[in-house]
């Protein structure tokens, strides 16, 4: 087994625990309080930089992978999909706090759709995140396996960024 493949399926679930944490940290906060808003702001890079990783680190080699191997092309396509819908939850939820870091939502209304939004993203990636660790990282560790993923991950032909990330 690649040392190089389980130390960074180590580091994505470690990442995944805090992402998780945080979020139950902003939703025992209050979404709509001002703790709440500004730890949704600082949130933001901490879960696009995540993101990140897994674009230059996993998905590489897995795609790499998938050009021999209809299944876990099928599978990749799937996930990669799924982030997209994810990604839009995110923003609609992130970008709403912006500019409101101190400020109450408008009205009770808007309040009530905030932490909707919040609720629908934060079940959203708590499910992404079991779907990854057990099937993408499992996929990943077996591909790593079988040859050193650092050169593997150079072949990468095909995008798998997800549209609208910063």
């Amino acid at each position: 087994m690649d040392r190089h493949g389980r130390e960074l399926v180590k580091i994505l679930q470690d990442e995944h625990r805090a992402i998780l944490q945080r979020l139950e940290e902003i939703r025992g906060a209050g979404v709509n309080t001002p703790i709440g808003r500004r730890a949704l702001v600082d949130f933001r890079p901490v879960l696009f930089a995540h993101l990140d990783l897994e674009d230059d680190e996993l998905y590489p080699l897995l795609r790499a992978a998938s050009s021999h191997d209809p299944e876990l092309d099928r599978r990749l396509d799937a996930f990669v999909g799924g982030m997209e819908a994810i990604t839009g939850l995110a923003r609609d939820l992130l970008d709403g706090f912006d500019g409101q870091q101190s400020d109450a939502p408008e009205s009770l209304a808007a309040g009530l759709e905030q932490v909707a939004v919040f609720e629908r993203f934060f079940a959203a990636l708590r499910h992404r995140i079991q779907e990854e660790e057990a099937i993408l990282y499992r996929e990943y560790l077996r591909v790593a396996s079988q040859g050193d993923v650092r050169d593997s991950s150079q072949s990468e032909t095909r995008n798998t960024t997800v549209p609208g990330r910063d």
